[in-house]
């Protein structure tokens, strides 16, 4: 069984660019976030408990989901982010543990990407982890990177930044770190060598 890594960081700060090289290099990449639009998609439960508890027309006249809208929704409102994630994280931490485990007996490692991973009521959810890599970067550059992103302004950047946990509040159960605050090839430079500590303990674990 190969080692199952946790990937967390705040929003804009490089998740993907890692995942995408890690990728290249034959590391399979479970990704939370688009297990999440898995499990809203039409038909599926969990939409049907999203409409359920905010109201029918977060529902496209096609069935899918209206991201942007439930988007705003819970950034303006704590009680309804937390009502959305009493309804989707569990179901997202079983379907991530059951893809990590089947590609961990394949692979010498594989890769969970986690953004939430600091919150209180998502942490527990995931004591399955071997090891957890944080990424970073200043809040200016996140800032810069969200509002490159279509549909998002200074406001609903600002919302996004706030709702996100902080750095030192990922510190305690973060066991490497990569610093995306310089260019591309400082970036792959430390990736390069996580993969390859990686590889190596993967064989002794």
């Amino acid at each position: 069984m190969g080692l199952i890594v946790g990937l967390t960081g705040g929003i804009a700060s490089g998740k993907s660019t890692v995942t995408q090289f890690l990728a290249t290099q034959g590391v399979p990449i479970i990704d939370t976030d688009v297990l999440s639009r898995e499990l809203v998609a039409p038909h599926q439960p969990a939409l049907a408990l999203i409409a359920q508890a905010f109201g029918q027309n977060l529902i496209k006249p096609d069935g899918t989901l209206h991201r942007a809208a439930l988007r705003h929704l819970v950034f303006n409102d704590p009680i309804a982010r937390a009502q959305l994630e009493s309804i989707v994280h569990p179901a997202i931490r079983a379907l991530a543990y059951e893809r990590a485990t089947n590609a961990a007996a394949e692979s010498p490692y594989v890769v969970v990407v986690i953004a939430l991973l600091a919150e209180p009521q998502v942490r527990p959810q995931y004591s399955w982890l071997n090891r957890v890599i944080g990424i970073r970067a200043t809040p200016a550059l996140q800032r810069a990177r969200l509002l490159q992103r279509p549909g998002i302004d200074e406001t609903l950047a600002s919302q996004m930044l706030a709702a996100q946990s902080t750095d030192a509040q990922r510190a305690p159960f973060v066991d490497d770190w990569l610093d995306n605050t310089g260019d591309l090839t400082q970036l792959q430079a430390q990736v390069q060598q996580r993969h390859q500590q990686l590889l190596a303990c993967s064989t002794t674990h």
